[in-house]
C-alpha cells in the first residue's frame, strides 16, 4: 500500500493520542470506595481499562445490573469534574501529529467523550 496517497487520518483519542489511564482508574476507585471498598493501589484497576464499565463491575466485583449502574453514575461524578483533565499525550505523539499536518494530512479524533 502507498501511504503517501493517505489524506484523511483518523485517530482514537483515549489509549492513542493520550493516556487516560490515571482518570478511569481514580474514578473506578471513587465509585468502588463509594460502596466501602479500599483501593490502597489503583494498578488493582488496570483490568477496567478498555471494556464498558457496564461489564467490568459486574465482572471484578459481582455488581448486579442495578448497582452498576449506580456505580456508572458515581464514577461519572469524578470523572466529570476531576478524572477528565487527569491525562496526558503520550510520547512522541505531539511531534507526529505535527509532522503530519505539515505533510498536509488531515488530522482526525474520534472519541467517545462528549467534549
Amino acid at each position: 500500500m502507498d501511504f503517501k496517497n493517505i489524506k484523511h487520518i483518523f485517530f482514537d483519542f483515549d489509549g492513542t493520542v493520550v493516556d487516560t489511564g490515571r482518570g478511569v482508574k481514580n474514578g473506578v476507585k471513587y465509585a468502588l470506595e463509594h460502596y466501602g471498598y479500599s483501593i490502597p493501589d489503583t494498578a488493582v484497576l488496570n483490568g477496567f481499562m478498555g471494556p464498558p464499565l457496564s461489564d467490568s463491575f459486574p465482572r471484578f466485583y459481582g455488581f448486579s445490573a442495578e448497582k452498576t449502574e449506580d456505580a456508572i453514575q458515581v464514577y461519572r461524578e469524578y470523572y466529570r469534574d476531576k478524572g477528565v483533565h487527569e491525562f496526558e499525550p503520550y510520547p512522541g505523539i505531539e511531534n507526529l501529529l505535527g509532522t503530519l499536518k505539515d505533510a498536509g494530512r488531515d488530522l482526525f479524533i474520534a472519541t467517545t467523550k462528549p467534549e
